[in-house]
């Protein structure tokens, strides 16, 4: 099995959100990688971009959107894309 370490970490800052966050605020994430191209091209085909955050978090109609890295694997050409778009929006 292969090492997943921002799948790991993106399970313990949701575990931490989940404690921390306090209602109104909520958060939701796009498990977007893994599962082969079948999965690949459903995700497309419902509308998930390439490159979007891991996380949103929303609080007093503010939106965070979080990229998860653990330092071993730089931001893709989709993400560095879709980042820059979500600034301009």
């Amino acid at each position: 099995m292969r090492s997943q370490p921002e799948r790991a970490l993106q399970r313990q800052v949701a575990d931490y959100l989940s404690w921390a966050l306090a209602p109104p605020a909520l958060f939701t994430s796009f498990p977007a990688g893994g599962g082969g191209e079948q999965r690949g091209r459903t995700l497309k085909s419902t509308g998930l971009r390439p490159g979007m955050p891991d996380l949103e978090i929303m609080h007093d109609s503010v939106t965070y959107r979080v990229e998860l890295k653990t330092g071993r694997v730089p931001l893709s050409e989709a993400q560095i894309a879709t980042h820059a778009a979500l600034r301009a929006a």
